[in-house]
């Protein structure tokens, strides 16, 4: 399931670039558009429904309003979305910005740092090696090992402006980084409790979406005010907040 999501990540930044060299960046947003509007019918038409049947009817508004309780009552739902927030925040922080950073530095186009996203091909392919190192691993090694490869994505970042190999090594690692991030937190999550492991889920989604979308407006904000060292600073205090994050809340195995 997180490969799949992450191909369609991966293949949305190529195609998006493509189309916004080609026809511009209004286009990309028209085509979106067009394509979850095919998707909302093939949902309706061919997604099956669930055969479980519930132990009990719950309204939608009650089980909404039922998410800040889960919230406060598990310590390490708390501590895996925050973690989320803040390694999908540093990702999205960086292809936000990788359009305005290649024109500056190396005057390549909207299409070339779509074509940058294919180098997420990798963390793809890790994808099961990871799965394996969750099982045979305490969460906190996982989370580590994701927190010091944001970190050196960002000293690659930060220091080699200027090389183009560099820079795709720093975004494969960064990739890495983030795939060990979320499939550690949704193991852990998916460890709290079977009654409520959907609510659980979806509270640990909103918070790792929301975390994309703060990095990405903070990104654009940072490299209009700051230029690149901005959008480091800014990659720097996401990592701060995960690392202290990471003393505070992160379990020492599965349940």
């Amino acid at each position: 399931m997180i490969s799949g999501m992450l191909t369609g990540i991966l293949f949305a930044r190529t195609f998006s670039g493509v189309i916004a060299t080609v026809l511009g960046w209004h286009a990309v947003y028209g085509l979106a558009a067009l394509i979850n509007l095919i998707l909302v019918i093939f949902i309706h038409r061919w997604v099956p429904d669930d055969p479980r049947t519930p132990v009990q009817s719950k309204r939608y508004s009650t089980i909404i309003s039922s998410l800040p309780k889960l919230l406060k009552k598990y310590r390490y739902l708390r501590s895996s979305s925050l973690n989320a927030f803040c390694m999908f925040g540093i990702t999205n922080l960086f292809w936000s910005t990788l359009a305005f950073f290649l024109v500056k530095y190396f005057n390549y186009n909207s299409a070339v740092a779509g074509n940058m996203g294919l180098l997420g091909i990798v963390s793809i392919f890790a994808a099961p090696f990871i799965g394996q190192m969750v099982n045979r691993y305490l969460p906190r090694v996982n989370i580590t090992i994701s927190w010091w490869l944001g970190v050196g994505a960002c000293v690659i970042f930060s220091i080699f402006t200027h090389s183009i190999y560099l820079l795709m090594a720093g975004i494969v690692i960064l990739d890495l980084s983030t795939q060990f991030s979320q499939v550690t937190n949704q193991a852990i999550i998916q460890s709290l409790s079977r009654k409520s492991n959907s609510r659980n889920n979806s509270i640990f989604m909103f918070s790792y979406f929301l975390g994309g979308s703060l990095g990405t407006l903070v990104g654009i904000n940072a490299w209009s005010a700051f230029g690149w060292s901005g959008v480091m600073i800014s990659a720097v205090i996401f990592l701060a907040v995960a690392l202290m994050n990471f003393f505070l809340g992160v379990p020492r195995k599965l349940k």
